[in-house]
């Protein structure tokens, strides 16, 4: 499934594990989502929505669960984006994902795992602070 086309560009590209997946637009992995028929799942770093919104657009029967702490953090990444831009992502993720049934998280992904019960997600989208030890 969906680990086996994993697998599949990790010896293609001569990478292990974590792959990275270099000269390709992020959308691809919506096709593969939607391929294998996942259904249930999280993003993690939602900012605006914008990338959510491309999900429901291209997975059919989407049950999504957005996380982002939309406040300035720790991180480089967050301090540049303040709290007054992070409220105002938050706002537009509201706006532009709620009418289409996703639950908005606003808390660090760690607090929110707990909230998740384990084994409900077919997949996670990790996009918040590209930091390695941050994503990791």
């Amino acid at each position: 499934m969906l680990k086996d086309t994993l697998n599949w560009y990790s010896r293609k590209m001569q990478q292990t594990s974590p792959t990275r997946m270099k000269h390709h637009d992020r959308t691809f992995i919506l096709d593969l989502i939607a391929k294998h028929k996942l259904r249930v799942g999280a993003e993690i770093g939602v900012a605006s929505g914008g990338f959510s919104e491309q999900m429901y657009a291209k997975i059919p029967g989407l049950q999504l669960t957005c996380v982002d702490t939309w406040a300035e953090g720790e991180d480089l990444q967050s301090r540049t984006v303040g709290n007054d831009r992070a409220e105002v992502r938050y706002q537009n993720a509201k706006e532009r994902l709620e009418p289409l049934g996703a639950t908005l998280m606003r808390m660090k992904s760690m607090e929110a795992v707990k909230q998740i019960p384990l084994e409900s997600l077919d997949f996670v989208y990790i996009d918040a602070c590209h930091d390695f030890d941050y994503a990791m």
